[in-house]
């Protein structure tokens, strides 16, 4: 297995809800660590990946949906010697870490979780109208997201070959989270080698070269 990174740039406000909320003030929220930094689950992303990467079998064949299937899983489901992600942090999460290590430890008074969430995170909140455009009863709604211009990074441990399977399905994604259909969600997706290079090229080279 190699290492790789797959980097998600936040083009606008998205919610990549932790499936449970913040006490009664927030009813859907996105994951946070123990400092405060947001954190896109894997699993969610990969679940986007294979739906984005399955809207390229028409055009690349049967060959290529066989090793989307054994790249992702079956069913969303990992099966042995399958792509492998870990949990997606900040660009400068580990920086970041450091000092709100040394903040906490040093100026405690200073730290709080909500007050470092809020620096990378907006509240939006949003209700449910009827047919004559009133606002349904007890609809409102407050869902925390991730502030548009965020990069985040997964580590990917996969084959070379597996590589090219996702480095074509970041290509595709194109909207992630929840209230995507409201303008938000939109992201954008590169898979990155060792060196920091995108592969997208050479996938597209191959699987393109491969469905003619």
């Amino acid at each position: 297995m190699n290492h790789y990174t797959l980097q998600m740039k936040l083009l606008s406000d998205t919610a990549f809800a932790a499936g449970s909320g913040y006490g009664n003030q927030i009813d859907s929220d996105v994951v946070l660590d123990t400092f405060g930094l947001p954190v896109i689950p894997a699993r969610r992303v990969k679940g986007l990946l294979l739906d984005a990467g399955s809207q390229l079998t028409t055009a690349l064949g049967d060959l290529y949906q066989q090793k989307l299937a054994a790249t992702f899983g079956v069913g969303g489901q990992a099966i042995s010697d399958s792509a492998s992600f870990d949990n997606g942090k900040l660009q400068q999460h580990e920086e970041l870490r450091q000092w709100l290590e040394y903040l906490k430890q040093k100026k405690s008074e200073w730290f709080t979780q909500d007050s470092v969430a809020s620096e990378f995170t907006v509240i939006r909140r949003s209700t449910a109208l009827d047919d004559e455009g009133t606002a349904k009863k007890n609809s409102l709604r407050t869902i925390r997201m991730l502030r548009k211009g965020q990069i985040f990074n997964f580590s990917v441990f996969c084959t070379v070959e597996q590589a090219e399977i996702v480095s074509l399905a970041a290509l595709a994604l194109r909207q992630g989270g929840s209230s995507r259909n409201r303008g938000s969600g939109q992201i954008t997706c590169k898979l990155l080698d060792s060196t920091g290079k995108d592969i997208a090229d050479e996938a597209i080279q191959h699987w393109f070269k491969e469905s003619k």
